[in-house]
Formats: structure tokens, C-alpha cells, sequence
């Protein structure tokens, strides 16, 4: 079968990355439990086996050339165990691990870093958005620019306009988490 193509194969554009900045990401399916890389080509008895989270998400934006853009971040489970385990800097690698999770959730909850939460279930679902800060990387290979996100910065709720819509989720995710006027 001959396919004629629209245009020449050599003027096939890749896309630019994404400009690092704050970015609208949503979850766009159930996110996974799965098998992380040690407990698959090591099995069980490897100290680093365990499970990620893993959750799919793309970008929200108004502009076409970055809406859609995708990304997947695996969470690792904490594991009991690691409460005798510690990172270079002192914590232990479960709460290192547990707090790493619970600053996603925060942000997909729309909690703001002053506003308590103690649970312990955390529920991720397809829809849930929340910013997190998006970086111009190399990709494996070493020659190719790639988006990340960067790991360093903790994901942050939706507090502005959504850019599809104009419209902000502030007042009804956020609006329990304001003073609340005391009548004297």
C-alpha cells in the first residue's frame, strides 16, 4: 500500500517543552497500585521492593500547545519497616515516603500548608487537579530536553482561575479553611 504523506518526512516538527513554570495538572485515571522495579527484576527479598502509586496526569491549560501535555509521578508506599531506615538527612524513610504522599494529597484536597489534617486514608481519583512545578530536563539519552516534574517543589491546590474555564475553585474548596468571624 502506498501512503502519501502531507508534507515531507524531514519537516516533522517535535514539540518545545513546556516552559518551566506552575502548572495545572488533573488526574486522568484511577490511579495504580503497582510493583516497583526492584520487586519486579529482584524479587520480594530485595530491601527495595515494595509498590508505587502510580498516577497519570495532564496538563490544564488554555493554551492548546500545552493542554493535554502528560505526566506520571510514582509515589512509593511506605512500608512499615523503613521507620528503622534513614535518609541521608535524618528522617526515616517512611515518613520520608509518607510525607512525600501526603503533600500530593494536600494539594489534590485543595488544603492550604496551615490547614490541619491528620488522616491516614488517602483517596486519589480520576478529576482531581492541583499545580505542581513543571522543569526542563535532559531526557536519558542526554541530547534531548524533556518536561519533568521537579521533585524538589511541593505540589500546591488550585487557587486561581482554572484556565479552561475563567473560573475559580478557591471559595468552594477553600472557604472551611478561612477565619471564621467570632461574634463577641
Amino acid at each position: 500500500m502506498l501512503v502519501n504523506l502531507p508534507k515531507a518526512a524531514d519537516t516533522i516538527k517535535e514539540p518545545d517543552p513546556l516552559p518551566e513554570d506552575w502548572y495545572t495538572l488533573e488526574i486522568l485515571e484511577e490511579p495504580l497500585m503497582e510493583e516497583n522495579k526492584a520487586l519486579r527484576e529482584r524479587g520480594a527479598d530485595d530491601p527495595k521492593a515494595g509498590h508505587n502509586v502510580v498516577i497519570r496526569m495532564g496538563v490544564v491549560d488554555a493554551e492548546e500547545e500545552h493542554n493535554g501535555r502528560r505526566f506520571t509521578s510514582w509515589l512509593p508506599m511506605p512500608k512499615p519497616e523503613e521507620d528503622k531506615v534513614f535518609t541521608p538527612s535524618g528522617q526515616t524513610v517512611l515518613d520520608f515516603k509518607m510525607k512525600r504522599m501526603v503533600q500530593y494529597y494536600r494539594a489534590f484536597v485543595g488544603l492550604l500548608p496551615d490547614d490541619e489534617f491528620s488522616d491516614s486514608d488517602l483517596n486519589f481519583t480520576q478529576g482531581m487537579r492541583a499545580q505542581f512545578y513543571v522543569i526542563q530536563e535532559l531526557s536519558q539519552d542526554g541530547q534531548t530536553v524533556q518536561n519533568g516534574i521537579d521533585f524538589r517543589s511541593v505540589p500546591r491546590p488550585v487557587m486561581v482561575a482554572d484556565p479552561l474555564t475563567e473560573e475559580s475553585n478557591f471559595a468552594e474548596v477553600h472557604l472551611d479553611s478561612l477565619p471564621q468571624e467570632v461574634p463577641i
